[in-house]
């Protein structure tokens, strides 16, 4: 059911989508975007963030990917990290990568996972729990994060 769900969430908002493109995967390198290698289409629209298991072409999650996606909407806003996370709510734990820019696309090189099987796209910080707080967003909802700090509670938590 998982891998279901994972790629329905990759091609949502096909229609709508900011970005759309390719993610490729290579077992003994970076990919360089050929016909022979692994790949799975990947839309992003802007204030979502994509958390999808890459289980079907990365099976040990021990691979190189890369991706790169091309504007299909009129808002310029892109996503800031990639990241590779070992959990299905990529919510800690992950190793992120910076998305590079460019006027009309957006792209990751080259990332190593090493055991990481769940491929994250964010607009923000990646180690909050996006996969559930970008739902109430959707939606239309108003969040407002608050620093446990400012209250003087310590810890690495963050309350809504």
């Amino acid at each position: 059911m998982k891998p279901v769900f994972a790629s329905a969430l990759l091609f949502l908002g096909l229609t709508s989508a900011q970005y759309s493109g390719q993610i490729k995967v290579k077992d003994d390198g970076c990919p360089q975007f050929t016909a022979g290698e692994k790949s799975q289409p990947l839309s992003w629209v802007k204030g979502n963030n994509i958390c999808a298991d890459l289980s079907d072409i990365c099976p040990d999650g021990k691979c190189f990917m890369a991706f790169q996606a091309l504007v299909t909407g009129t808002d310029s806003r892109t996503p800031a990290k990639m990241g590779a996370c070992p959990t299905d709510d990529c919510s800690s734990d992950c190793q992120t990568w910076d998305v590079e820019s460019q006027s009309n696309s957006i792209s990751v090189d080259c990332a190593e996972f090493t055991g990481q099987h769940y491929f994250y796209l964010a607009s923000v910080h990646i180690t909050y729990n996006h996969c559930v707080v970008g739902f109430p967003q959707q939606a239309g909802g108003k969040l407002e994060w608050i620093k446990l700090a400012d209250w003087g509670i310590r810890g690495n938590s963050h309350l809504m």
